[in-house]
């Protein structure tokens, strides 16, 4: 499968789909975007026609935006209407800073940058003041900003908001302890995991918009990488303890004074048995971050309330069924999926190493072998950013080939149906 040995490379693979595998006993290896290996022929990854691109299942109206500079690893932030990107330049962060482990440090030699895509080519958006230094692009944006990570030198690590215009930073979480990989819910509550500097056992919060925290630990359980999709109701976060690692699927609850509170065990299935935040990362690291509830966003599909990572178990992006508590495969190789209501029928638009395809979204009890087949919706593979503009409903990102640190950036929207 056409993956890649560690959680760095799998992130490239995303976006390069380097040839590797995957393995559940993986262990960090620093990837390399100016030397990678890889033979890539020159020009874009893809050539954008202004045209309806046709297949079986999905029409598609594609418009090139223009490149971006980046780092090689760390997916941009797209914010909700689409005008605007976050990404990270300069050298990759090393892993320790990735994973927020004890090891980390301050990192160095890294720089953050939003880019407006109203403009051609897309320009980037000058803040009166230079952003803090030591900056790690975070997991999540809303309209107001996107999310950023501080490693202190203490050992501590905060969580703060950069304002897409302004450059502003706003802090968020700033504690005497380890807060870290931070994602948005659709109602705006903030979601992360904390553990304290010298310890290990990381639990989740869950602090909504006013700033009220709720707390879920288990002594057993080491939480990572939560995530959440349109649904506000249902967070989830993988569990690491001695038996693997488990997707969890939480209930939230509105508390009155109290605020939006955690609530029990929805659902639970185990997805590996590495017992790593690396393997954590690995499966999780492309999971897209869910659009704010409005009544002014794009019709959501029951695909927006279903939450996708990926399976080291059978090398492929996965659905999570709350009801069944089963895992649902989606595309054959796939590395990244995102929900796509606007087909005759609901489905996911996937990032594999033969391009993006189109797959219908699974049915319980669905195994590989008797998925509905894929189509082939562009030739190359790109990763899928839906937004809540309706001329630009999904942005897609994919390399460079010619410069492995720029990312092409393509507009896509549903095509007329003929």
């Amino acid at each position: 499968m056409l993956v890649t040995r560690s959680a760095g490379r799998l992130a490239m693979a995303i976006l390069l789909l380097l040839a590797g595998c995957v393995t559940e006993s993986a262990t960090p290896r620093r990837s390399s975007s100016r030397n990678s290996g890889a033979s890539l022929p020159d020009g874009p990854i893809a050539t954008p026609a202004r045209a309806n691109t046709i297949s079986s299942r999905v029409l598609l109206a594609i418009s090139p935006v223009g490149t971006i500079a980046y780092d090689g690893q760390v997916l941009p932030l797209v914010s909700p209407d689409g005008r605007f990107c976050a990404v990270q330049e300069g050298d990759p962060p090393p892993w320790p800073a990735l994973l927020a482990t004890q090891d980390a440090q301050v990192p160095v030699g890294i720089g953050i940058v939003a880019y407006d895509l109203n403009t051609s080519p897309p320009a980037r958006v000058p803040f009166p003041a230079d952003l803090p230094d030591g900056l790690l692009l975070g997991r999540a944006s809303d309209s107001r900003g996107f999310l950023v990570e501080s490693p202190r030198p203490d050992g501590a690590r905060w969580i703060g908001r950069i304002d897409w215009q302004t450059g502003r930073t706003e802090w968020l979480v700033r504690q005497d302890d380890v807060a870290s990989h931070a994602t948005m819910t659709a109602d705006g509550s903030l979601l992360y995991t904390r553990r304290p500097i010298r310890g290990e056992t990381r639990e989740l919060v869950l602090m909504d918009r006013a700033g009220k925290t709720s707390v879920r630990s288990d002594p057993a359980v080491s939480y990572a990488m939560p995530m959440a999709t349109a649904d506000p109701a249902t967070v989830y976060v993988l569990g690491i303890s001695t038996a693997g690692i488990e997707i969890q699927a939480i209930s939230v609850r509105s508390s009155g004074p109290e605020g939006t509170r955690l609530g029990t065990v929805l659902a639970r299935s185990v997805v590996s048995r590495a017992d790593t935040v690396f393997a954590a990362y690995q499966m999780a690291v492309s999971a897209p971050c869910p659009l704010p509830r409005t009544e002014a966003a794009d019709p959501a599909g029951p695909d927006d309330l279903t939450l996708s990572i990926f399976s080291p178990a059978i090398g492929r992006m996965v659905a999570f069924d709350v009801r069944s508590g089963s895992l649902l495969p989606l595309a054959a190789g796939s590395v990244a999926a995102t929900p796509w209501p606007f087909a005759s029928r609901p489905g996911f638009l996937c990032t594999t190493a033969n391009g993006l395809v189109f797959t219908p979204s699974p049915r319980p009890r669905q195994t590989p072998d008797s998925a509905s087949p894929d189509a082939r919706v562009l030739a190359d593979p790109y990763i899928v950013r839906r937004t809540m503009n309706p001329q630009r409903p999904a942005l897609l990102f994919g390399p460079v080939r010619t410069d492995p640190r720029r990312l092409q950036v393509i507009a896509i929207a549903p095509g007329d149906i003929e």
